[in-house]
């Protein structure tokens, strides 16, 4: 999450808290004076009070969720695309290798692309991108 966004918490958390302050004040005002314990529009703002506080918590509880299943994609997003490069790296490793064996012989390269071949690397990324759950398309 960016800083912008844990800005926007930290608001929302003071205005709650401010809110909820207002809120204590106001009843134990009423509670102390008798007279405006009958008023009905303090009865009801009490009531919006208590309603919007609730409403706060419930808006933030929902928006910080929301910020963690971002945080998850954008991990997921980054494993992937790491994987993606990794078997890139891999194919051209083993091309390179083919192309230097066929053109120019060479035993080195051909032995180079036995070695990453057998070495386990290659199924090791597959493997991980299953288990990431991409597709053999993607």
């Amino acid at each position: 999450a960016t800083l912008r966004t844990y800005t926007y918490y930290t608001a929302t958390i003071v205005q709650f808290i401010i809110l909820t302050v207002s809120f204590i004040t106001m009843m134990a005002i009423q509670y102390h004076t008798p007279p405006l314990r009958s008023l009905r529009i303090l009865q009801i703002l009490n009531v919006a009070n208590l309603l919007t506080a609730i409403l706060m918590l419930v808006l933030l509880g929902m928006a910080m969720s929301a910020t963690a299943r971002i945080s998850e994609i954008h991990v997921w997003k980054e494993e992937a695309r790491q994987l993606a490069l990794e078997e890139t790296d891999h194919t051209s490793y083993l091309t390179d290798a083919c192309r230097e064996f066929v053109q120019f012989g060479d035993i080195r390269a051909y032995k180079k692309y036995w070695k990453l071949i057998h070495s386990g690397q290659i199924e090791a990324v597959l493997e991980k991108q299953k288990d990431l759950g991409l597709t053999e398309e993607e």
